[in-house]
């Protein structure tokens, strides 16, 4: 069984979707009795002090963060320094260690 296909062309354009109509303005605000008003600033300064707190707590994560980030790069570098000095010290090791063996084989040969 072998399904005819439409060429590209056959396919029916999609009808255009109809503009949707402009939202209406958001109604103005109505403007605050003396009372709400110092109510709002009271809240506005409470909220302004708790995240300028929230804000140093930050920072200092960070600051903790970067000098953690100091001490991990200095012991890797140590590290790093070690495993090289421990390295060469093999080399050597090895490198004395051939210099016996043929000189042991030499006596012996």
């Amino acid at each position: 069984h072998v399904s005819a296909q439409l060429p590209p062309c056959a396919a029916p354009a999609p009808a255009p979707r109809p503009a949707r109509p402009p939202s209406p303005p958001p109604p103005a605000p109505k403007p605050l009795s003396p009372r709400q008003a110092a109510k709002a600033r009271k809240q506005n300064l409470a909220t302004k002090a708790r995240l300028l707190k929230d804000l140093e707590k930050v920072d200092v994560t960070v600051d903790k963060a970067v000098a953690a980030r100091a001490t991990a790069d200095k012991d890797f570098i140590a590290a790093r320094a070690r495993v090289a000095k421990a390295e060469s010290e093999r080399s050597a090791a090895a490198r004395v260690a051939e210099q016996e063996i043929a000189a042991a084989a030499a006596r012996a040969g």
